[in-house]
């Protein structure tokens, strides 16, 4: 009797899997377009893929390490593209063992190696930064970020000390839990690197020892173009003479501790004449207390020629006084083209500040920012309305204008900023000199703010300006 069970004897074997033959043949398609890119266009995709140093991550599920696992073609592009191995991040807890550290340096092969190194905190796992820094490594390092605790600063000092020819960029950071450390018997010598362009050195305030204590660290200072020194890491009797060393600058940002002793403000005080040349922008913290002035003895003797942008801040300081009077000093003996400035918690008599106005017409953006109710930037923008000179020379460019003031609003302040403003603007307002009606032709942002958090701002001034039409009063938000 012949079979009645078509499944197996009508049907040939497989028939039945028809539905699934569309996706198969699909997933084969898409695989095999992939497997058709050529090794060069599929290395450009890895790398397109990589995250940024400081996410760079070795965990099996992130890339690189993740290509490895996808099959044997895309293994083998993976360890063939140097440029994925270039950057190595090694971080507390997730340490690789040697043998993976070399693995990784030796795919990277003659590409520049960036890499960052940070432990918090203590840690037995502190010997793979041996492995990372030795000789052969050291020569192909261009980027070095380091965060360690004060004093495991000399476990990697023996190190560095050759030379370092691709070094670019250096951070050195020293961790918050470092508690009480020094480094004065041990120096970190980055002197051998020719390339070395650009510093940041940054030591938290809770840290009772500086990194740039004498003889602590050994720098190119000549040949820096960018320079950070953050918090507690500037020793003041050591300010003078790296300054005066690094005359290339282009770029400057400086932060002097709160807990100077008299020692320190002495060596500031001492402070000798230093020309930058080349300085393009110059950023000042100082987190002094009370009402001395820390700042006038790096005014008074520094000469700026090429000065460009210029912020700041004195969190502390409740008068500063000589302040106005030293930063004009400056712009004398400069003579330069400033275009930004931001003076945050800084008193200036409003004097100074439209002699320094009137004298920087090339002024762009101007921030300015009191704490203390004795000094009241809002005034200044009612000031400028009654100084038509200081108004002609300054105006005309100024395109950005930030005013925060501590005292409080009682309303007649407010209205007089607005109304002051608006008087400019406004071709039927309160000002009938059409020459200040064209002064704030470029402006294009006004921020006025006051301690109860009340505001005025000003938009696209200068577009309601150029329809000589366009009689409408002035538009502005006033909470």
């Amino acid at each position: 009797m012949p079979s009645t069970n078509p499944t197996r004897s009508a049907t040939p074997q497989g028939a039945f899997d028809w539905p699934l033959n569309p996706i198969s043949s699909s997933i084969r398609r898409r695989h095999t377009t992939v497997y058709a890119l050529p090794p060069e266009i599929l290395s450009m995709v890895f790398i397109c893929c990589l995250p940024c140093l400081n996410s760079t991550s070795h965990h099996r599920n992130d890339a690189p390490l993740v290509f490895l696992s996808v099959s044997h073609m895309w293994r083998a592009c993976a360890i063939s593209t140097p440029q994925l191995w270039g950057a190595l991040n090694i971080t507390q807890g997730c340490e690789p063992s040697r043998r993976r550290i070399d693995e990784w340096l030796a795919r990277a092969k003659a590409s520049p190696l960036s890499l960052r190194l940070s432990y918090r905190e203590d840690s037995p796992a502190l010997h793979v930064l041996a492995t990372v820094l030795r000789r052969n490594n050291l020569k192909r390092i261009e980027a070095l970020s380091i965060c360690l605790p004060f004093h495991n600063y000399s476990s990697i000092a023996d190190h560095i000390n050759g030379e370092i020819p691709l070094l670019s960029t250096l951070t050195l950071e020293v961790s918050e839990k470092s508690g009480v450390g020094t480094i004065s018997h041990t120096t970190l010598d980055f002197s051998q690197a020719p390339n070395l362009r650009e510093v940041t050195i940054t030591v938290p305030e809770n840290v009772t020892a500086r990194m740039l204590a004498s003889s602590s660290v050994r720098m190119p200072w000549a040949q820096l173009t960018h320079l950070t020194v953050e918090e507690n890491a500037l020793c003041p009797d050591n300010a003078a003479s790296i300054l005066s060393q690094c005359i290339n600058l282009v770029v400057c940002a400086l932060e002097i501790g709160g807990h100077l002793g008299r020692e320190d403000e002495a060596a500031l005080m001492d402070f000798p004449v230093t020309v930058l040349r080349a300085l393009h922008t110059l950023n000042i913290v100082d987190n002094g207390l009370g009402s001395s002035n820390r700042l006038s003895p790096l005014l008074r003797r520094l000469t700026l020629p090429a000065l460009k942008s210029l912020e700041i801040e004195a969190p502390g300081m409740l008068y500063g006084r000589g302040f106005g009077r030293d930063l004009l000093n400056l712009q004398a003996r400069s003579r330069f083209a400033l275009e930004s400035m931001e003076l945050l918690f800084v008193c200036f008599k409003m004097e100074q500040l439209e002699t320094f106005l009137h004298r920087t017409p090339s002024l762009r953006a101007l921030r300015l920012e009191a704490r203390s109710h004795h000094c009241d930037y809002s005034r200044v923008l009612i000031g400028i309305r009654y100084i038509p000179s200081s108004a002609q020379n300054v105006l005309p460019r100024l395109q950005k204008l930030f005013v925060t003031s501590n005292s409080p609003d009682d309303g007649a302040a407010k209205q007089g900023v607005v109304d002051s403003i608006a008087s400019r603007w406004w071709p039927n307002g309160q000002h009938p000199d059409n020459h200040v009606q064209q002064n704030l032709s470029r402006l294009e942002q006004v921020f006025v703010q006051w301690r109860d958090r009340s505001f005025v701002i000003y938009k696209n001034i200068s577009r309601r300006l150029l329809d000589p039409n366009d009689d409408s009063p002035p538009t502005y938000i006033v909470d």
